[in-house]
């Protein structure tokens, strides 16, 4: 047989092994209840982070349509401005063209002024037609003498009854040909 010293052993050694179980049990039970809190709080915190991120992404997603509006509106304005650019380039270079005239539209001016005062009409001219001839003070006809002016640069020179071929115009070395010429 056993002896009793030795079941007692054994029985204070089973006691000591089921409080020890009990023990772990407890700690298990008790860590098993902290980490179903902490998985709780942690469900809720990425609940709570997943709902502020779809707020976000929401929000983002506006501001983004919105932004797109803002392009597409300023595309248009930056288009239409373009054309009216286009618009003003081509007003201007027609406006430069015009003005590289106003020196010979002044000249052109300025003869038909002087021609208005070397020339008159014959009263029964109905058509307004200037005529080369006049009546002088003995009541014949005179022929008058054409003219032509030509104008070199900014000088005119009035030649008469000449014709290009009869008249050399004379040229400075910075002067391009481009001498006009009017007949009256």
């Amino acid at each position: 047989m056993i002896p009793r010293t030795s079941i007692d052993e054994a029985n204070k050694h089973l006691q000591q092994l089921y409080r020890h179980v009990e023990d772990l049990e407890s700690t298990v039970h008790s860590q098993r209840e902290t980490l179903l809190a902490k998985d709780r709080l942690l469900q809720q915190r990425l609940s709570d982070i997943s709902s502020s991120k779809d707020q976000e992404i929401e929000s983002l997603n506006e501001k983004l349509h919105a932004s797109e509006r803002t392009v597409s509106i300023l595309q248009e304005e930056l288009e239409r401005k373009n054309q009216q650019i286009n618009s003003l380039q081509h007003n201007l270079s027609r406006v430069k063209r015009v003005l590289n005239f106003k020196d010979d539209i002044k000249d052109l001016l300025k003869t038909i002024e002087d021609a208005e005062e070397s020339l008159c009409l014959d009263e029964g001219d109905t058509d307004g037609l200037l005529h080369f001839y006049q009546m002088d003070v003995n009541g014949a006809t005179k022929k008058i003498k054409k003219k032509r002016y030509v104008r070199n640069g900014h000088q005119m020179t009035t030649l008469e009854n000449g014709t290009q071929s009869d008249v050399d115009i004379p040229q400075t070395q910075n002067q391009s040909t481009r001498g006009k010429e009017f007949y009256l």
